[in-house]
């Protein structure tokens, strides 16, 4: 869903520019290729057509070899737009973005590393680190984090007392919505806010399955 929104902003936005993180260097090379993949107009013919003839190319909006960065760490459009990559636990100081994408940050591949410790690195990464790169006017921060328990950061940042205000108030300015990874439509019926991964019924997923099974098999999982 990020890179849905990333994709659309650095195409219909000339000059953008963007930095996007996420919990693992590895993460952060399948996020680029993902991306930079929608630019070959056989995987996304229909960026190519309403791009191609403005910039002069069959390509769209990929610039020539050479002319522009087109790594998995920085790649940029022939409009101007440019997206930097970075794990959210690399030295990221001195970028200016105008919007600083937060994905999944939460996670750590050193099982040994504790609870308290990921909550006190991710609280010094939104306010030592990421809130300073944006504190510019029509620039912000959007974080999207995937809480399984309660002792994530994430949690903590979405906590309200009983007039609505955020526990913690540095977070009371922000715009937050938690969505539930289940919920019901107007039939009663369960709906799943991420089909393709959580389906919420048995068929829904057995259907997902038959269709995919390379990719679906042995990945999707009810809510």
């Amino acid at each position: 869903r990020v890179r849905k929104v990333v994709l659309r902003e650095l195409v219909t936005c000339p000059k953008f520019s963007c930095v996007y993180a996420t919990s693992s260097l590895s993460n952060v090379k399948n996020t680029a290729q993902a991306l930079k993949e929608q630019f070959q107009p056989e995987v996304n013919e229909r960026i190519a057509v309403d791009w191609g003839e403005e910039y002069g190319s069959e390509n769209g909006l990929k610039p020539g070899r050479g002319v522009a960065p087109w790594g998995n760490d920085l790649f940029q459009l022939k409009n101007g737009s440019q997206m930097q990559l970075r794990s959210a636990d690399s030295k990221q100081r001195g970028l200016r973005p105008w919007v600083y994408y937060l994905d999944d940050p939460e996670f750590d591949e050193k099982e040994s590393t504790s609870m308290e410790v990921l909550r006190m690195g991710m609280q010094r990464l939104l306010f030592n680190v990421v809130l300073p790169m944006t504190m510019r006017a029509r620039c912000g921060v959007r974080w999207t984090a995937t809480f399984v328990s309660k002792r994530h950061y994430a949690f903590h940042a979405m906590q309200v007392d009983g007039l609505g205000n955020a526990v913690d108030p540095r977070f009371n300015s922000w715009a937050r919505m938690l969505v539930k990874a289940e919920g019901v439509n107007k039939k009663g019926e369960p709906v799943s806010c991420w089909p393709e991964m959580w389906p919420a019924t048995v068929e829904e997923k057995e259907r997902l399955v038959k269709e995919d099974p390379d990719r679906y098999e042995g990945v999707v999982s009810i809510p």
